[in-house]
């Protein structure tokens, strides 16, 4: 079904009346009570003619809350396929989340999704699924588990990005090239915080990367990028982490050295975990493959950056 189509529908089961034109919906507006409330079928934007109410967004989901008296995320779960992302805990397939610790920050953005994402098993995703099952290794299951998404207009994969509980912006590929969009201060936020469930955590450059290690069994975070700066390694600590693994990209070895040098004495331990022979990153590794790079992490110290470290 289409945006036009879920929003009809809805309607229909909750009893709102309303009348059809070619391009919007018309009902009685819940602020005002005037028959003069349009949401249009196509973008799903909405405004009152009478009372000028469109203060809440160009989506949908609000008002269709203010009408039926639902939560929003029920809305959204209804409409989008996929519940509330503020709601959405993603680590479900951990097994120990008991450490797990929350960091609220007052200064969040205020940001939402795309209307045009949907859930990665929703069937409007098919070619998003698609390339994470056969080009990337990438099962539904940990794909729907982690709450990542498909942008059907773009043709991109979205990982939805967290500040503790609160959805704070995106990062997208596109699955028809190499193109990457940012909708997030990448310096400030992982992706798969929400992993975090202990002591240890796992860092990678990319999000791909850092889901790979999903069978080890502790928490993994996406930096985006190989530069990890101050902000990021003060969530780490304030989220309780003192072991680090770093899985960065083959050509990082730069960064990783200067990483220690830097931040070394601020965490108990920072293991290297070395790309297996072959492959560029641990995106193109199997889980096995990175099960095994992970239990022969190697611990850093001064003396891991003699010469011969990378050769």
């Amino acid at each position: 079904m289409d945006l036009e189509d879920k929003i009809r529908e809805y309607l229909d089961l909750n009893g709102i009346y309303y009348s059809e034109r070619s391009k919007c919906f018309t009902l009685n507006c819940p602020h005002c009570g005037k028959d003069k409330l349009d949401i249009a079928k196509e973008e799903g934007n909405y405004i009152c003619y009478s009372c000028s109410d469109s203060t809440k967004g160009w989506l949908p989901e609000p008002i269709l809350s203010d009408l039926t008296g639902d939560p929003i995320y029920v809305v959204e779960k209804f409409i989008r396929g996929f519940q509330s992302l503020k709601d959405f805990d993603p680590t479900a397939f951990l097994k120990d989340k008991s450490k797990k610790i929350i960091v609220e920050d007052d200064d969040l953005p205020d940001k939402r999704l795309p209307w045009t994402c949907v859930a990665i098993n929703n069937p409007k995703a098919k070619a998003g699924l698609d390339y994470l099952e056969n080009k990337r290794g990438v099962p539904e299951f940990l794909a729907t588990e982690l709450g990542i998404l498909y942008n059907t207009k773009y043709k991109q994969i979205v990982f939805p990005v967290f500040d503790g509980k609160f959805y704070v912006g995106y990062q997208s590929r596109a699955i028809y090239d190499k193109v990457k969009y940012n909708d997030v201060e990448k310096s400030r936020y992982f992706i798969f915080e929400q992993t975090i469930n202990s002591n240890k955590v796992i860092l990678a450059e990319g999000p791909i990367s850092a889901l790979k290690f999903a069978k080890t069994g502790i928490g993994f975070v996406a930096s985006m990028g190989k530069h990890i700066s101050d902000t990021q390694v003060d969530k780490l600590i304030k989220l309780g982490i003192d072991t680090l693994y770093l899985a960065l990209d083959r050509d990082a070895y730069k960064e990783i050295e200067g990483f220690y040098i830097k931040y070394g004495t601020k965490f108990k331990k920072i293991y290297y975990i070395d790309i297996p022979s072959g492959k560029d990153d641990f995106g193109d590794c199997d889980f096995n493959m990175c099960v095994d790079a992970f239990d022969n992490a190697t611990i850093l110290n001064r003396m891991s950056f003699l010469p011969d470290f990378y050769e």
